[in-house]
């Protein structure tokens, strides 16, 4: 009989890998640290303010590029935080981050387009990139030096077809926090070159070195950034599938065409929650930086302790990107031996891109206690015998 799936979306090696890890952590009695879903739930009062809305008659379809309400408080976050006017129609809700990149990306791309993205990265990139017509640029990035992008790498990469560039800070996996030194020579090539820098800001409550900068806010932004935004990881609400994107209106018009043969608008119930996430966010952004802040130097603290490990000294979002290259381990073998001796799901770094070969992702996602045996078990299977 034939097979019908198309080989064109069975999915990258990445992909696959992240997806076995999801599967393991179902088994019995497995501690599951490769899922990148915070485990704090929904603030209550965000959870009573949208199920209100429902009971209010929120249960129908909202406008095409989101509630109105919301939009104009998303408009009043960027100018309150960080002085950016976003002016109507620069601005379009989607159902989660990941539907916002995929909307972007399908509304930016003619066939065979090139966006260059710098390894690691997060594994749905390329698949999304090749989903609608395009082809991935790789960068590689140096973990001795923090996994940082840099121009040197990006400027050889960049040819005649080349329509975007995406940069994701805090970074899943590394952790890396890019500051405006690291930021600002990026959008000077990408605005020498013409091309659409887009800014993958899902984990900004997670950086823990230095006060988040967006890249909207350089010099040279104005038209030339679109900003993918989520609630799941800032908000702690990945189940309510909500997220938006800021860029220019011309790309926002194109998503919005894109989006009528998808789900045409995110549901309005999530859409409500997220409007009174909004209007919370100071309390509730402030406890995830400081509830994940303390367990990630938690984990920096432990890591410096195990012989043959390391990690970055300066890591934000959500993972701590664990370096066993001194162990004799590959990445997938260290994971696999995490899963079979200590029953702990993590991710190999090769997921990430060849980049990403000779470390793990660890989500930090249990409470330091639980921590304090997770690291113990790392450090058994650190410390134990290679055949």
């Amino acid at each position: 009989m034939k097979r019908f799936s198309s080989q064109r979306v069975l999915g990258s090696d990445g992909l696959k890998a992240m997806m076995a890890a999801s599967d393991a952590a179902l088994l019995d009695e497995v501690i599951d640290l490769s899922l990148g879903d915070p485990d704090l739930d929904t603030d209550p009062r965000v959870i009573a303010g949208a199920f209100g809305d429902a009971k209010r008659g929120f249960t129908h379809y909202a406008p095409a590029l989101g509630d109105p309400e919301l939009l104009e408080a998303i408009r009043s976050v960027w100018r309150d935080d960080y002085g950016i006017v976003v002016e109507n129609g620069q601005a379009m809700v989607t159902a989660s981050g990941c539907h916002a990149m995929w909307l972007l990306l399908s509304a930016i791309i003619d066939p065979d387009d090139e966006v260059v993205v710098f390894s690691p990265f997060f594994p749905p990139y390329p698949d999304q990139i090749k989903a609608v017509g395009g082809k991935p640029i790789i960068v590689e990035t140096d973990p001795d030096q923090g996994f940082i992008p840099h121009v040197d790498s990006l400027e050889p990469a960049i040819g005649p077809k080349t329509k975007a560039v995406i940069v994701n800070t805090p970074c899943n996996p590394t952790g890396a926090c890019l500051t405006r030194t690291h930021m600002e020579p990026l959008l000077a090539v990408c605005a020498r070159h013409d091309l659409l820098l887009i800014a993958d800001d899902i984990y900004t409550a997670y950086d823990f070195g230095s006060p988040f900068v967006p890249f909207a806010q350089l010099e040279q932004a104005k038209g030339r950034v679109a900003t993918v935004k989520s609630f799941s990881k800032d908000y702690c609400m990945s189940g309510w599938r909500i997220g938006y994107v800021v860029a220019p209106a011309d790309v926002i018009a194109a998503m919005r065409k894109v989006n009528e043969g998808n789900v045409f608008t995110a549901p309005i119930v999530s859409q409500r929650a997220a409007l009174h996430a909004l209007r919370l966010r100071k309390e509730i952004e402030g406890r995830v930086h400081e509830v994940y802040g303390k367990r990630m130097a938690y984990a920096l603290d432990r890591v410096r302790r195990i012989e043959r490990l390391d990690a970055a000294a300066a890591s934000g979002s959500l993972y701590l990107f664990l370096d066993i290259r001194k162990t004799g381990f590959t990445s997938e073998g260290f994971a696999a031996e995490l899963l079979a001796r200590e029953r702990i799901s993590v991710i190999p770094g090769s997921a990430f891109g060849a980049a990403g070969e000779g470390f793990v992702r660890i989500a930090l996602r249990v409470d330091i206690p639980a921590l304090s045996s997770v690291f113990d078990a790392i450090e058994r299977v650190a410390s134990s015998p290679r055949c």
